[in-house]
């Protein structure tokens, strides 16, 4: 049997979800004949949302103007798209709502979050009518659904507890991570400690708070000397920072210097500061993991699938400043939780997040998936 790989953009392009589906859909190829049918989102309909956002200020429904558009796309690749007895879906429940898809296909739909638990979460601000409308294309695709592939344990409780499904087609399925595998095993620092963040977004990712945390344990013990190395963004011209907060700037892993330049960092750190804000899936996460890397980060969105707390790392209150999170760092440090914290986070990417494990579990999902489809054509037949 074949699948159906359907994304709004190519499964090529590494610059969406931070090349995650592109993962996803060569992981797919190594288990099941999977072609990528792309629903793209027309020139026409970008322009006019520009639009309208910039003359109502958002505060218009989009939802009218969206259906209209959106049955439009899929309609030009019904023929298409039905000719797959399988639809794997990426967190398009823009597309998998409609209503044009056949009912007898077997679709499995992936994401790593509702809307619902993105409302006041992520998403701010949003009119009712724009949440009316939103919130009942993710109730529609979840119940249209025969599996449900989600990336935490946090976006299963919101499709159980804000949409009631059942629990039989929920699956908790973590990412992988995103880069290759060249672990090395850390030992405990002696002077110099190296900490690391990841991220582009510089509010949401809590850099400053990283930074300010940096700075504490600089200034209050003397024993170690922190350095703080931030990728994602170069260093503001506008502010001065001392010589232990270096920005690595944004770095492509599909540039093979940049690439080799992120390893290294990651090669080369101790432990992964991480104070989001809010986070559905973390890859940086993973990657951390796959490194060894001990993580202190916040008790937030998904990432208790991604860290076992006082095991791998910890996972502080959302409301903690940077002083909890120089007591955790200085905890790992003086009380000989470094190796043990290092070996557990490393076993957590063995056990869970890493691509292959994915891979088995999918492909479990994708044979029953098959064998229903199979068993309705014998009941259709007879």
């Amino acid at each position: 049997m074949k699948v159906a790989y359907i994304t709004r953009k190519s499964a090529d392009d590494i610059k969406v979800w931070s090349g995650t589906r592109k993962y996803i859909f060569d992981n797919l190829t190594q288990i099941c004949d999977v072609t990528n049918i792309v629903v793209p989102v027309t020139t026409v309909h970008k322009i006019i949302h520009k639009i309208i956002h910039k003359i109502t200020f958002n505060r218009i429904n989009y939802s009218k103007i969206d259906k209209i558009f959106e049955k439009r796309e899929i309609q030009k690749k019904l023929t298409e798209i039905n000719k797959y007895d399988i639809l794997f879906f990426v967190a398009q429940s823009d597309i998998l709502s409609s209503s044009l898809i056949n009912k007898d296909k077997k679709i499995i739909y992936l994401s790593d979050t509702t809307y619902r638990a993105m409302l006041g979460y992520y998403y701010f601000n949003v009119p009712q009518s724009e949440v009316k409308w939103r919130d009942f294309n993710e109730k529609v695709s979840l119940c249209k659904s025969s599996q449900i592939i989600l990336t935490s344990n946090w976006a299963k409780n919101s499709a159980e507890q804000n949409y009631k499904i059942t629990s039989t087609k929920l699956n908790v399925i973590p990412f992988g991570a995103n880069m290759p595998d060249e672990y090395k095993e850390k030992i405990t620092p002696l002077k110099n400690v190296r900490l690391l963040i990841v991220g582009v977004d510089w509010k949401r990712k809590g850099i400053d708070i990283a930074i300010k945390t940096v700075k504490l344990l600089n200034l209050k013990q003397n024993k170690y000397h922190f350095i703080l190395n931030v990728v994602g963004f170069k260093k503001p011209a506008d502010t001065i920072y001392p010589d232990f907060i270096r920005f690595q700037g944004r770095l492509n892993k599909n540039k093979k210097e940049e690439l080799k330049k992120m390893i290294f960092l990651y090669q080369n750190s101790d432990i992964f500061v991480f104070p989001t804000q809010a986070e559905c899936s973390a890859i940086s996460l993973c990657e951390a993991a796959m490194y060894g890397l001990p993580v202190v980060t916040y008790k937030t969105g998904g990432l208790t699938t991604y860290v076992k707390n006082n095991e791998s790392g910890f996972l502080l209150s959302p409301n903690s400043t940077e002083r909890t999170f120089s007591k955790k760092i200085l905890e790992i440090l003086n009380n000989n939780l470094f190796i043990n914290m290092s070996k557990q986070s490393r076993e957590l990417y063995i056990q869970r997040l890493n691509w292959n494990s994915w891979k088995e579990k999918v492909n479990n999902i994708i044979l029953e998936c098959m064998k229903e489809t199979i068993n309705d054509k014998e009941k259709k037949k007879n």
